[in-house]
């Protein structure tokens, strides 16, 4: 009986990594490519763009870090990726031109600490001293975009206090680094922390903002849509979180169904589904 429920057990945790994987291919064949595709959150990105015309600019009052929060799935990294493809861009006056070669060449680079690369971007789950100090050499040693080295921290609540008083100095005197910190739950980051970065918040969209999205990914995925009420009882039923639409709209395509309210529903009661509730402030 033991045997059995291990074997269960274990089934239960490979179709929740499967799911996830799915879900993270999705999301990056549909991430935005410039600020305007971003869902959402126009104060966050009104103030992004103006950060950006700072770093650019090299001005003086630009800070040395960005802390971007939110509820996971709701785009934190993608912004992330979005203010690095920013700087690079020849041609940014408002938005990226997604044109230029910068653009064109602009690639995500995941887990990667390597001096040549134009940025780095480390998962916060395993970090320890040693791994922070390689982080911080390479920022030192590697490629620079504006001037800066750029590394994106994600995962970065999972950090102790120790670990985020080590980044308080380059934070404070080194202009030469932009260190982009991505965080779940601010209340774990300590307030000296806080108070040497540039916080965005980012919330989940409201259903009308997801509509025309959530459309646009249907055509492309061949889903048919029956009855008007069959996405914004996705999006409800998704809490607003992009990451879940997407696997809400994957289990559709597996169906191979067309999508209406009955199926969200069936889908979200398959899956188990709870909606995150919206804490972050």
């Amino acid at each position: 009986m033991g045997l059995e429920k291990a074997v269960e057990q274990f089934k239960k945790i490979e179709m929740e990594e499967k799911k996830r994987a799915e879900a993270v291919d999705l999301l990056n064949k549909y991430r935005p490519k410039k600020f305007s595709e971003f869902l959402g959150n126009k104060t966050t990105i009104k103030i992004t763009i103006n950060a950006v015309k700072n770093y650019k600019s090299e001005a003086k009052t630009a800070k040395n870090g960005i802390l971007i929060h939110g509820l996971q799935g709701t785009g934190k990294t993608s912004l992330a990726y979005l203010i690095v493809k920013a700087l690079s861009c020849e041609n940014f006056v408002e938005d990226i031109c997604d044109e230029c070669g910068n653009c064109k060449s602009f690639r995500i680079i995941r887990d990667y600490i390597w001096f040549g690369a134009p940025y780095q971007q480390c998962n916060c789950t395993k970090m320890n001293k040693a791994y922070m100090d390689y982080v911080l050499e390479g920022l030192e040693r590697g490629k620079r975009i504006a001037n800066r080295g750029i590394t994106i921290f994600d995962e970065f609540h999972r950090t102790n206090e120790p670990l985020q008083e080590k980044l308080l100095d380059p934070l404070e005197f080194n202009n030469h680094m932009l260190l982009i910190f991505c965080a779940i739950d601010i209340k774990k980051i300590s307030q000296a922390f806080l108070g040497r970065v540039l916080k965005l918040p980012v919330r989940p969209p409201e259903v009308d903002e997801l509509i025309p999205w959530l459309r646009k990914i249907c055509d492309s995925m061949e889903i048919t849509v029956k009855g008007i009420d069959a996405l914004p009882q996705l999006a409800l039923s998704a809490g607003r979180i992009e990451r879940d639409c997407l696997s809400f709209l994957e289990q559709a395509r597996l169906r191979n169904e067309p999508l209406t309210t009955a199926l969200v529903k069936e889908i979200a009661e398959d899956q188990d589904y709870q909606a995150p509730e919206y804490t972050i402030v």
